[in-house]
């Protein structure tokens, strides 16, 4: 029994890998056995096309994300604070399903990570939210890391190793 006990927990633990995106300018831990989503997957999770990230990693059951999007928006790397307090007052005036968690600025080799954690309500069930951002060639790159809420517990130190992890390749 207990040798049972000891192979689930050992099974059950989540492995985080290096990855590279963004034409290989970031990298950053991902979850070890996650797959790009299919483009219709894509479609069915994010129905609003302003919305839709660039690139999504997912479980098999697409209950579990990693996204990103390399967004328009032009942002500094001291830009990303006051784009903190920017994204939580329209998320508040936008949702209001969300109840937030937690927010600030992670330092990373020099680099403004900005992040926000909170619940929101999606059609069935709520989910956790971990987004985290920074600033790539003067430019917003913001990720998204998301569960359904009841796995929280289980994937948000994760999220915040993920987060703490990124870093922006030198030229």
């Amino acid at each position: 029994m207990a040798t049972l006990l000891l192979s689930f927990a050992c099974f059950s633990q989540i492995v985080l890998e290096n990855i590279s995106v963004l034409d290989n300018k970031i990298t950053l831990l991902a979850p070890k056995g996650f797959t790009q989503m299919t483009d219709e997957m894509v479609a069915v999770k994010y129905p609003n096309n302003a919305n839709k990230p660039n690139w999504v990693l997912s479980d098999e059951d697409g209950k579990v994300n990693l996204a990103y999007s390399f967004t328009k928006t032009e942002l500094d790397d001291n830009g990303i604070p006051g784009f903190t307090d920017e994204l939580i007052t329209g998320l508040k005036a936008n949702r209001k399903d969300i109840r937030f968690i937690d927010d600030g600025i992670l330092l990373q080799d020099g680099k403004n990570i900005g992040y926000i954690k909170f619940i929101s309500q999606a059609k069935d069930q709520k989910v956790f939210n971990y987004f985290f951002y920074i600033s790539v060639d003067n430019r917003l790159l913001l990720f998204n890391f998301n569960c359904i809420n009841k796995w929280r517990d289980k994937w948000e130190t994760k999220a915040e190793e993920i987060a703490n992890s990124i870093r922006v390749k030198s030229e």
